[in-house]
């Protein structure tokens, strides 16, 4: 493949660069132009600017000029619909809407619909009459041939396609290796350019959701800048914490104001932070200006600065490692500015943290930490347990930390804390329950050391502003605590709680929207689930629902009353060989039921209601 770099230092000049590639008629000249932006970034403006303000010279040539953004990939479908919504009449987009009702009543889901032949063949007929210029923002993970769309073939009819991966901080570098020989490969480079690019990609981004302010671009600085100071040693978990790390770090302001909350998770939304997970991009992240100082990740030492407010201490540069030595008992004390602070791989005395005394910290992130025993008179004059007071967000993974905390700190925390994440560990004494913590509004506990709660059925009174709950990998839960005091929950996650015996109808609220039941996370084939009956009746907002997986014991499922569009029993999907009753009485919005190849047991009852919807329930014999 041809690679090409331009030399340009603004969106303008690259716009002018780029267009003598697009008037280029000749023979000779590539059909398909894709430009990479510098090193991945400000691409996306580029191809608007140029698809929303061509040059009169431009338009001389091609006459249509067709903008694509499916920078958000969905589907090959929704990609077609983009280029119809431009180029075909309404009535013509009402075809989509029937092909999607009927791949809802085949339970295909969104993301594999593929494009219409019909479609694609009227949008030929309509842009047969232009030469066609397409700008093309490419969302999905591969190369896209726009011509099974009904895009005119560039090789006879003269079309044009300026396109690229690059858009919302896409900045893996292998996307770019996707690029096919047939594509002329542009890019540009500026090593002093990066914090002005990176203002243009913030805006970019900031064009797509009405929520988003001027914080975007320190948002994404801080997400570049940290990942490049060592993302291979440190796992920031970008995917569950970004929008907490940008909230707790009072990039995004407005403490515990919902607002600001709703706002980084929008903005969690618009960025690919999938990408972030190999923790190898961006190469230019050490060159870019950040704040001196204040967000720091420090290898196996603990070089901390009064004015730091985010602080990633990796003790070992992996698990294997032997352990690091203790913090020191100073070394959080001139740390009054500190908000966000993960140790990863550290040492220190449980009973008295170092970071005891950071009273305005707001997220504290452990894993994989070791308790650092010392005897009773080294521990006179640490500080007090201050730092839980001041908590938004506390994440434990891989560290056993079980101590007590006082009724007033306890107090404080109920009053500030927002979100709980524990995977494979614990916090906190056996005897404290989780509805004391009234202002949570996120809680995983994933795997846990312990077993759950405190065996209370009224684990959850009064947790009104619960909204997700995810117990995932709990081998010891065989019963739920009643829900119904979480008036707010919308998102239950119960994969792999293989004891676990029943779900509902009793104690869910009918706030739930989402439910998911996968038994087959952990590939232990062993382990079946001993679960006999679910019940998720009366839950009239539930949309989603998954059932995945070996349930040997399962006899009763009722869904009745929910939205669920599509029930999916196929074998690939879940094993019941015993499931005797199937209720969906009064499921307005079901759609489809996709029977096992063999058809359900002979004494199954299936119980539906036929005058409220049309369902597409094929039974074999």
């Amino acid at each position: 493949m041809r690679r090409q770099r331009i030399y340009v230092d603004n969106i303008e000049e690259a716009v002018q660069q780029l267009i003598p590639y697009l008037e280029d008629t000749s023979s000779t000249a590539h059909k398909a132009i894709y430009f990479d932006g510098w090193d991945g970034l400000a691409a996306s403006a580029v191809l608007r600017a140029i698809a929303e303000d061509p040059p009169p010279s431009l338009l001389k040539i091609f006459n249509k000029i067709i903008h694509i953004d499916c920078s958000r990939w969905k589907s090959r479908r929704a990609l077609q619909r983009t280029i119809a919504q431009e180029v075909l009449p309404h009535r013509v987009m009402d075809i989509f809407d029937r092909q999607d009702e009927e791949d809802d009543f085949c339970g295909i889901d969104e993301g594999s619909r593929a494009e219409i032949g019909f479609i694609g063949r009227e949008i030929l007929q309509v842009l047969m009459a232009h030469r066609c210029l397409v700008v093309f923002h490419n969302g999905s993970n591969d190369m896209v041939n726009l011509s099974a769309f009904g895009v005119p073939q560039p090789e006879f009819f003269g079309t044009k396609i300026l396109w690229s991966f690059r858009e919302r901080l896409r900045l893996n570098p292998g996307i770019s290796e996707k690029v096919d020989d047939s594509n002329l490969f542009l890019y540009a480079h500026n090593d002093e350019l990066w914090n002005f690019l990176l203002k243009i990609e913030a805006r970019e981004i900031v064009g797509y959701t009405n929520k988003l302010g001027e914080a975007v671009e320190e948002c994404c600085l801080y997400l570049l800048s940290l990942n490049s100071q060592g993302g291979n040693i440190m796992d920031y978990d970008w995917a569950t914490h970004a929008s907490n790390y940008w909230v707790c770090d009072g990039i995004i302001k407005g403490d515990q104001d919902d607002e600001a909350w709703e706002v980084a998770a929008a903005l969690h939304q618009q960025i690919n932070i999938k990408d972030y997970s190999s923790n190898s991009l961006p190469t230019f992240g050490d060159e870019l200006n950040t704040p001196l100082e204040r967000w720091i990740l420090s290898r196996y030492n603990s070089v901390l600065y009064p004015w730091s407010t985010s602080f990633f201490l990796a003790g070992t540069a992996s698990r294997s490692d032997p352990p690091s030595r203790p913090l020191p008992n100073d070394t959080f004390h001139q740390s009054n500015m500190l908000r966000v602070l993960k140790l990863c791989r550290c040492t220190f005395c449980f009973s008295a943290p170092p970071f005891g005394c950071c009273r305005n910290l707001r997220f504290l992130g452990l894993d994989g930490c070791k308790d650092h025993r010392v005897e009773e008179d080294e521990k006179q004059d640490r500080p007090a347990m201050e730092c839980f007071q001041s908590l938004w967000v506390l994440d434990i993974c891989h560290t056993d930390w079980e101590f007590a905390l006082s009724p007033e700190i306890t107090e404080q925390i109920a009053r500030n804390i927002r979100e709980v994440h524990i995977k494979k560990g614990r916090i906190w004494q056996h005897s404290f329950t989780w509805r004391q913590l009234q202002n949570l509004h996120k809680l995983r506990v994933i795997e846990p050391t312990s077993p759950w709660g405190t065996g209370q059925n009224d684990e959850f009174t009064n947790m009104v502003k619960l909204e997700f709950l995810d117990l995932s990998g709990d081998s010891t839960i065989q019963a739920l605590p009643s829900m119904s005091g979480a008036t707010s929950l919308k998102i239950l996650i119960l994969d792999d709680c293989v004891k676990l015996e029943s779900v509902g109808p009793e104690g869910l609220p009918p706030s739930l929207e989402s439910f998911s039941l996968d038994c087959c996370t952990r590939g232990d084939q062993n382990n079946n689930a001993q679960i006999s009956h679910i019940s998720l009746a009366g839950c009239a907002r539930l949309v989603n629902f998954k059932l995945r997986g070996s349930l040997p014991n399962l006899e009763e499922l009722d869904l009745s009353g929910t939205l669920v569009k599509t029930l999916d029993l196929k074998d690939k999907v879940v094993q019941a060989p015993c499931l005797k009753q199937i209720i969906l009485l009064g499921c307005l919005q079901l759609l489809a039921i996709l029977w096992p190849k063999n058809g359900m047991p002979k004494h199954t009852v299936l119980r539906i209601d036929s005058l409220v919807c049309l369902v597409q329930a094929e039974l074999l014999q």
